[in-house]
């Protein structure tokens, strides 16, 4: 197995991947403490999801939609889970990252609920969530299957 390193540094706000001769592979500077620690969630996600789902790298097929519904206002959703997720732009695992991300406790407004096939997420599927203003995100971790965004009331009471 190759081996990397990779280094964050709060201080400097850098981020760095060194190969297996320590020669650096990737050294970038970011904007601000919250995107280099977006870029933490992103690399721990990917390393995570690659390591635990064969094949996941490599898929590029849209999966099949099981059910899809639509809500009919906007429903808010609270980021619950303790890290943060990114946006992907179809929604699917593999899908590409918008470069937007949700950090915990956001809330967003969401368009629709779609659940895609996904032999991982057993007979039910893997449940997505448009967001209002644009990309996709689980409602649940890939992993764990814990939930990463909730549903809550609005100021009517409806959820």
């Amino acid at each position: 197995a190759r081996v990397v390193a990779v280094k964050f540094n709060q201080h400097t706000l850098t981020f760095s991947v060194y190969r297996p001769d320590a020669s650096t592979a990737i050294h970038a500077l970011a904007r601000d403490a919250a995107d280099l620690e977006r870029w933490c969630v992103a690399l721990t996600e990917h390393i995570a999801l690659a390591s635990f789902v064969p094949g996941l790298a490599k898929a590029t097929a849209v999966q099949a939609t099981l059910a899809s519904d639509t809500f009919d206002r906007p429903a808010t959703f609270k980021v619950v889970d303790t890290v943060g997720i990114y946006v992907r732009n179809q929604p699917e695992v593999a899908a590409v990252r918008t470069g937007k991300a949700l950090m915990p406790a956001d809330q967003v407004r969401v368009l629709e609920r779609r659940r895609i096939h996904d032999p991982t997420a057993g007979p039910t599927g893997r449940a997505f969530l448009r967001l209002a203003d644009g990309g996709w995100v689980m409602e649940h971790h890939p992993l764990t299957f814990e939930p990463i965004l909730i549903a809550i009331p609005d100021d009517d009471g409806d959820s």
